[in-house]
């Protein structure tokens, strides 16, 4: 860009902002508030800020109606006016003049004996990181870092700090100036260039700090306005509020599931405790039969042993084979109601084991759903959080972390119970294979004892039948021995498969006892959650409401920022500007183009920050 055209944008802004500030002064519609004692007017203040921000001089447009009768009182080292060629009467701090009858308002222009805002500015410059003067930094290159700051000047009236808004902006040309960041300001594109605006509340301090990559760098001035904030909104608060609402019924429901599942989890703990206590028993009962079958299977393999001995000494067995017989007619009986009771047996461990194998699956299911139910959560905790302000997030953090967690606790807490029913299923396989290679074997211990019950009814009927049918006794023997021995490996894996189960009765009943203390956790949590949030929504809408008082400035009285003893004022208004950065053949080419004519009114507010 020329300088001519840079120079000629810049004239074009220079009118542009004092034709906007001129027109928030010719059409401001505040009303009066009149008092006795002088004439009521509006007031603009205009400060021209060196490159640092402090002050170089403060001009005031007054503005009355026309045709009236003015007293007014300030300060100046000069006056002037500004809506005819009239000299005006201004002697010792007081101007007494007669406001000329014409279209639109009077307006006087004073400058200040006083260099002080009711603001302290401070404006640095950094390029590269190192600090920079304006003048120096214009053409540069690099890095650049913009820091303002602002801050109460206690020396003024606290009423403008207070109760006024200042509305601060700055240019860049986007074309020079890359990668431009402030995370306090609203940056929007304007064509080729960027505008960058901030706006600081009353009763605040302020610090902003603006980054960009700049190339041949120049920049227009910075102006800050001030004006009283005066907000009129009518606020639904249940609006902002509702899914807080929501969210405080979610902890409540919450809360009273903590306490059903806190209430079932001691159920169930009972509940598991007998389990507990009943594998025990079965464990101790299976490991004394072991012992029992393990004696019975050594005496098969004694009297297997023996069947020589036997056969010599057959006929002394003779005269006693009547009560052998009797004896084995109640074995027989015994037999046959073991095995009528190991069916049962079979038939219930069977039953267990489908249950088992049920329970593992509806686990399953359980777990599927819990976690689809805690996902449910995560995922109304995380639209709650987009909707939350960054004070409710702020304030709601913890227990929404602590509601999180407490969930994820309910899904760790089952996931033992889940490895439990398990490592049940899996031991009490082990059980059942066992009682069913009991069953499966006891059919030739009982071939067995009805052999053993055939040949002692043969062999009391003689001896000769018995001499016969000895190799008989000899093959049932073995085939006793082969019964037993299988017997006994049956027994083993029914006592391996209780030891497991009494293991895994162990791991559930450790498990229910964790899942327990979590749900003790997260109920005492939820409790606690609950009498927090309870009056959440309430407490809201009560700072939403304060925080609206505040800033409705329905109590607001102006006050002369140029004179306590003006007490008529309709409305203050401020304007501040900066230099802007520019190269030094813009600024001579700046001069050169000024015309030397009588100023209109428009070019005189313009001169206001050309001094």
């Amino acid at each position: 860009m020329n300088s001519h055209m840079k120079n000629s944008n810049y004239n074009n802004t220079k009118k542009a902002t004092a034709f906007v500030i001129t027109a928030t002064v010719l059409m401001s519609n505040i009303l009066p508030v009149f008092a006795d004692g002088n004439t009521p007017k509006e007031e603009v203040v205009y400060a021209k800020l060196n490159e640092d921000g402090k002050i170089n001089n403060i001009y005031v447009v007054n503005g009355f109606d026309s045709n009236k009768d003015i007293v007014d009182y300030g300060n100046y080292s000069n006056v002037l006016n500004l809506s005819t060629d009239d000299k005006l009467n201004y002697i010792s701090g007081v101007l007494n003049a007669k406001a000329p009858n014409i279209d639109g308002k009077f307006y006087y222009q004073g400058e200040l004996e006083s260099d002080e805002l009711p603001w302290n500015i401070s404006l640095k410059y950094y390029l590269d990181g190192k600090l920079i003067t304006s003048e120096e930094l214009a053409g540069k290159s690099g890095k650049l870092e913009i820091k303002l700051d602002i801050t109460q000047n206690k020396n003024i009236n606290a009423v403008f700090y207070d109760n006024y808004a200042l509305q601060i902006a700055l240019t860049l040309n986007g074309d020079s100036c890359k990668n431009v960041v402030s995370e306090d300001a609203t940056i929007a594109n304007v064509g080729s260039t960027k505008s960058i605006n901030y706006i600081k509340l009353p009763g605040t301090d302020a610090n902003y700090t603006l980054t960009a990559d700049v190339t041949d760098f120049e920049m227009d001035a910075i102006s800050i306005n001030g004006m009283n904030m005066a907000i009129s909104v009518d606020v639904d608060a249940s609006e902002m509020t509702g899914d807080l609402n929501t969210l405080v019924e979610a902890i409540e429901s919450v809360n009273d599931g903590t306490g059903t599942l806190k209430d079932g989890l001691d159920k169930y703990t009972i509940g598991v405790n007998s389990l507990h206590n009943g594998t025990s028993e079965l464990k101790n009962g299976v490991s004394q039969y072991k012992t029992g079958v393990t004696s019975l299977d050594s005496g098969i393999e004694s009297l297997s042993s023996g069947i020589g001995e036997y056969k010599t000494g057959v006929k002394a067995i003779y005269k006693n084979s009547n009560d052998l017989l009797l004896g084995l007619e109640e074995v027989n009986s015994g037999m046959k109601s073991f095995e009528g009771g190991l069916s049962q047996v079979k038939e219930g461990s069977n039953a267990f084991n489908q249950g088992l194998s049920e329970l593992s699956k509806g686990s399953i299911g359980y777990k599927q759903a819990l976690e689809s139910n805690i996902n449910s959560v995560k995922s109304s905790i995380d639209k709650i959080k987009s909707n939350l302000t960054g004070e409710q997030l702020e304030a709601l953090q913890i227990e929404l972390v602590k509601l999180e967690k407490g969930a994820e606790g309910i899904l760790d807490g089952y996931n033992l119970i889940d490895s439990g029913i398990k490592s049940t299923t899996s031991r009490y396989d082990e059980l059942n294979s066992g009682i069913n290679n009991l069953y499966t074997n006891i059919s030739p211990l009982k071939s067995g004892i009805n052999g053993i019950y055939n040949g002692m009814g043969k062999f009391n009927t003689g001896v000769g039948q018995l001499v016969q049918g000895i190799d008989g006794i000899d093959s049932g023997a073995k085939e006793l021995k082969g019964g037993s021995s299988q017997l006994v490996t049956g027994i083993k894996s029914i006592d391996t498969g209780v030891t497991g189960l009494n293991d895994g009765s162990i791991q559930l009943v450790s498990g229910i006892s964790e899942i327990n203390k979590g749900a003790s956790k997260l109920s005492s949590g939820t409790n606690e959650l609950n009498s927090q949030t309870n009056s959440m929504p309430e407490e809201i809408d009560k700072q939403i409401n304060e925080i609206m008082e505040k800033y409705s400035g329905k109590d607001f009285k102006p006050a002369s920022f140029v004179s306590e003893e003006n007490t008529n004022i309709e409305s203050v208004q401020f304007a501040m500007r900066t230099d802007g950065v520019y190269k030094l053949e813009d600024e001579v080419k700046e001069v050169e183009d000024v015309k030397e004519e009588k100023p209109s009114i428009w070019e005189l507010f313009l001169a206001l920050f050309n001094k």
